[in-house]
């Protein structure tokens, strides 16, 4: 049997180290579990459960969950970095925090929901209420200012 669990998460930048404003950071969950289907018959009733997960990714700064498409995305430092931010599990800050009322951290959280349904070879079906998985992922994020001098920085 598989048991549905919380989602482990890698980030970039990692855990802990603070994001950049107007840097993407991107999110993978590392023990994605696809679609489950499951069967079983007694005394001539079968009935097959579905469980189908999808992620979503609320950044904590106010901006709004976003979807994402399964297990998440990993930074490539090969490919350029705004270009691989479309489309990704990620979310590029606009505000950094631990300045005028902001927190120290966005409370970030990362949720894996499962739509659960069932059939059975007797015309009865149904679907439970959605299960969710959550894992905290708070984050700080800072300025980086530059001097520029004689148009190079």
């Amino acid at each position: 049997k598989v048991r549905m669990v919380a989602p482990t998460l890698a980030t970039d930048p990692p855990v802990g180290v603070a994001a950049v404003v107007n840097t993407p950071v991107f999110v993978e969950v590392t023990n994605w579990q696809p679609e489950i289907v499951d069967s079983d018959c007694i005394l001539g009733v079968c009935v097959t459960m579905t469980a189908t997960p999808a992620l979503a990714f609320d950044p904590g700064d106010g901006s709004g969950a976003i979807g994402c498409v399964p297990p998440g995305s990993r930074y490539d430092p090969a490919r350029p970095l705004m270009e691989q931010a479309e489309g990704a599990c990620a979310h590029v800050y606009r505000q950094r925090t631990a300045a005028e009322g902001r927190p120290g951290a966005w409370p970030g959280q990362v949720t894996v929901t499962w739509s659960v349904s069932w059939t059975s070879n007797v015309g009865a079906s149904g679907s439970y209420d959605p299960l969710s998985f959550a894992a905290s992922l708070p984050r700080a994020v800072e300025e980086v200012s530059t001097v520029v001098v004689d148009g190079s920085s």
